[in-house]
């Protein structure tokens, strides 16, 4: 064979191997992806009741989806703007109150998993989706061109024929957009987003120092006599907690509620009563890593902060604003007139 043939029979295989390259380039990502299992979240749950199927969720599906999740309500959010049509209460009240219904569905989960079998993992996850979710919030509720047509039929709502839960349904919109800071200045509400971006994550660094001191507590006890008077499943339990703490023999109780409450409840031992119960308060305020104490500082004054952006006294005249008693002064009166009858019965 001669050398140009040769050469171009080696110029060939090239071309065939180059192209083999990029075919198998471009089709990996596809077909990995065809291979990813699908995420439980993104999708109907179909089980009995549509309870979530919390044995097919991971924890490595809730950032995509709660991404996914902000992205759907953004688009949703968009099309409530971009509507050439004047606002009325269908395209705009109803079409507000419709959407992020996807979000909502993975942060309820998301919530109550973290509350419930909370973990390293998740607080990792909770740290970064705080910040999203927040700067989220905060780009629906300051967001000027949605708020223009929100105000528009709140301002005609007298003119519109409105049912009472249609009603209920706008003012109650309105004045979650209003306390979120919807009628500030520009650079009012620049800062109220800080705010809100510092409390978030601040809220989060206070429960999971909250958890990891409710975690750490605990009480062991050697002597069966200071059982006395708990019930044999209480006993058990704790036998049972002391056995996974490499304590096999010894009874360990926490502050976590169910040890906690029916030891309190039935021990007899009063000592040991005030001892789990005086740990129990005591979480956050033992000048470890975990203390809360400058986290509550922070918070403190960042709520007072946001309150005055939004002419509020304080935060506890700018929570209570929209429940029936209306301001602390009427909730401390209450009280007061409450312990009288109280101390009587007592």
């Amino acid at each position: 064979m001669s050398a140009k043939k040769i050469a171009s029979k080696n110029r060939a295989k090239s071309i065939c191997l180059a192209l083999f390259g990029l075919i198998f380039i471009f089709t990996l990502p596809v077909f990995l992806a065809a291979q990813e299992e699908p995420n439980p979240l993104l999708s109907e749950f179909k089980t009995p009741f549509g309870t979530p199927p919390f044995d097919l969720i991971k924890n490595e599906h809730f950032l995509p989806a709660i991404k996914k999740g902000m992205e759907a309500q953004q688009a949703e959010i968009e099309a409530i703007i971009n509507n050439p049509q004047p606002p009325t209460f269908e395209n705009t009240i109803l079409a507000f109150d419709r959407t992020g219904k996807l979000l909502s569905q993975v942060m309820a989960v998301f919530g109550t998993i973290q509350g419930a079998n909370t973990s390293t993992e998740l607080q990792k996850i909770a740290l970064q989706t705080t910040p999203l979710t927040s700067q989220h919030r905060s780009s629906i509720y300051l967001n000027d061109r949605l708020f223009a047509r929100l105000k528009s039929v709140y301002e005609r709502r007298n003119q519109i024929k409105l049912g009472p839960e249609e009603k209920f349904l706008l003012e109650k919109i309105y004045q979650d957009f209003v306390r979120a800071g919807a009628l500030l200045q520009p650079e009012a509400k620049n800062r109220l987003r800080e705010i809100d971006r510092e409390l978030s994550l601040l809220s989060l660094k206070f429960g999971n120092n909250l958890l990891q001191e409710t975690n750490s507590l605990k009480l062991v006890i050697e002597n069966p006599k200071h059982l006395a008077g708990l019930p044999p499943d209480v006993v058990a339990a704790a036998a049972e907690t002391a056995k996974k703490a490499g304590l096999e023999g010894k009874w360990v109780f926490t502050t976590q509620v169910p040890s906690l409450t029916p030891f309190l409840q039935y021990a007899q031992n009063r000592e040991l009563r005030q001892r789990l119960y005086q740990a129990y308060l005591s979480r956050g305020d033992r000048y470890n890593e975990y203390d809360n104490k400058e986290t509550i500082k922070k918070i403190i004054a960042l709520r007072t902060e946001r309150a005055n952006l939004l002419g509020f006294p304080t935060y506890a005249h700018y929570s209570i604003d929209v429940n029936m008693a209306r301001t602390p002064e009427r909730v401390e009166t209450f009280l007061l007139d409450l312990g009288k009858y109280a101390i009587a019965r007592a």
